[in-house]
This record gives C-alpha cells, sequence and structure tokens, in this order.
C-alpha cells in the first residue's frame, strides 16, 4: 500500500467516527472543541491499548506454535496483523482528530 492510500483510509475513518457521534454511538470525537484534552487523551490511550491486546494474541497464538514445533499459519499471521494495523489506522484517525481540535484554537486565538 502507498502512504497515500494509507492517508485515506485515516480520512474515511475519520468520516466514519463523525457520523456515529451523529447517530449517538459516541457523545464526542476527539475534534470536538469543547472536550478536555484529559479525555482526549482516553480515548487515544484506550485505542493505544487495543493495539496491545491485539499484539499480545498475536505474540502467544505464536508462542503456542513454537512450542509445538510449528510455523504460524499464514492466514493466522495475516488475520493478526490485519487486527494490529486496523487499530493503528484508529490510533492515527484519534491523532488527526486532536490536531484538527487544536489547529481551530489556535487560529481561534489568533
Amino acid at each position: 500500500m502507498s502512504i497515500t492510500s494509507i492517508f485515506e483510509e485515516i480520512v474515511t475513518e475519520r468520516k466514519r467516527q463523525e457520523y456515529l457521534k451523529s447517530i449517538g454511538k459516541f457523545s464526542f470525537t476527539c475534534r470536538d472543541d469543547l472536550v478536555a484534552h484529559e479525555k482526549k487523551l482516553s480515548v487515544l490511550v484506550e485505542e493505544v491499548g487495543e493495539v496491545s491486546k491485539d499484539i499480545n494474541g498475536y505474540t502467544s497464538t505464536v508462542d503456542k506454535y513454537i512450542k509445538k514445533s510449528m510455523l504460524l499459519p499464514t492466514h493466522r499471521a495475516i488475520y493478526f496483523l490485519g487486527k494490529i494495523r486496523t487499530e493503528l489506522i484508529q490510533v492515527a484517525t484519534v491523532c488527526v482528530a486532536w490536531i484538527e481540535s487544536i489547529d481551530y484554537a489556535i487560529e481561534c486565538l489568533k
């Protein structure tokens, strides 16, 4: 994948987050100006925690195969790497939303 397509995924995820907020699934996104930085940080840390959870799942599965002197099947590796990648896109998206909020605040202060 190219960096452009990765950034397109982040933009798509940003739109999805705003849509989910608009239908009431989220009470805010990190783009919202009146949300405290502490709340935005907790959202980011939660997303990073999901990356960690998926990495732990991947690692323990690899370890199980190693104990049996087997290689992790390709389809299982792709599955776990895909989950990690999805969560990393969400981490990046939360960061982008938060940056949007900060940029807006800076513009308002000028």
